[in-house]
């Protein structure tokens, strides 16, 4: 996990070395231009920047989130790691869509829904390894009196099926890992209803948390978009297209 925190701003200094070394070598021996480049694409590929690749920034969140909340109960170091993870993440990923890389594109909210989608199974595993490392006798021993697995007797494998430690009466007496194991039921069951749920609202045109809309006005008489800005945006405007042109584009 604290690879997670070092690694994005090791490799942000590499790429920032990368993208100046190139520069560095555009402008030697340029002459009076300033630059080598011979077209307008070679020089915006070298000076604006690279792509902006979104779906990797989704890829590390999930990761982070996955591996805290499967080991988080046991290792609740993990928590304040994952946050400083975000946190650079954060810092980087703003910094990056301001000054480094090129506007990326209009994404809809299809990617973020789908990453969402994945991420409400995040906490069937903090509840559940949760209840399995903090009511397993193997686990809660010290390094001091450990006493490794050396018969089917062994606590931790004495009912092979397991059937014994997942029931549901399991969570009344065994403390708050009965209460992680209540919950991780009650969640499951949220997670498999949901859908029949939603199927026979849209199949009978019912919905049971409908909110009433009607009365909220919308005001649709929207003027154009250049007297929606404000009097900093127009300049901003302006000399954005001033600079644009003066590149060719």
């Amino acid at each position: 996990m604290k690879i997670n925190i070092v690694m994005p701003i090791a490799l942000e200094f590499v790429y920032f070395g990368i993208r100046t070394l190139k520069r560095i070598l555009d402008r030697v021996g340029a002459g009076e231009s300033g630059t080598k480049c011979t077209t307008i694409q070679q020089y915006v590929n070298i000076y604006a920047g690279s792509l902006y690749l979104m779906q990797f920034k989704y890829s590390a969140i999930m990761t982070i989130v996955y591996i805290t909340f499967m080991f988080g109960a046991g290792m609740p170091v993990l928590f304040p790691l994952a946050s400083a993870a975000f946190f650079t993440l954060y810092l980087l990923e703003t910094t990056s869509l301001h000054y480094i890389h090129q506007t990326p594109p209009a994404y809809d909210v299809e990617l973020n829904d789908a990453c969402l989608g994945k991420l409400q199974f995040a906490p069937l595993l903090l509840l559940s390894f949760g209840y399995w490392m903090t009511t397993n006798p193997q686990l809660q021993q010290s390094y001091k009196n450990f006493i490794p697995l050396q018969t089917k007797d062994s606590p931790f494998i004495s009912d092979p099926d397991g059937s014994a430690y997942i029931r549901p009466s399991c969570s009344l007496p065994a403390g708050p890992g009965g209460a992680m194991l209540g919950f991780f039921y009650v969640y499951l069951i949220y997670l498999i209803m949901r859908g029949p749920i939603r199927f026979i609202e849209k199949s009978c045109d019912c919905k049971l948390n409908k909110a009433d809309l009607s009365h909220i006005e919308v005001d649709e008489q929207i003027p154009p978009y250049q007297q929606c800005l404000d009097e900093d945006d127009r300049s901003w405007t302006v000399e954005e297209e001033k600079l644009l042109r003066s590149y060719g584009l």
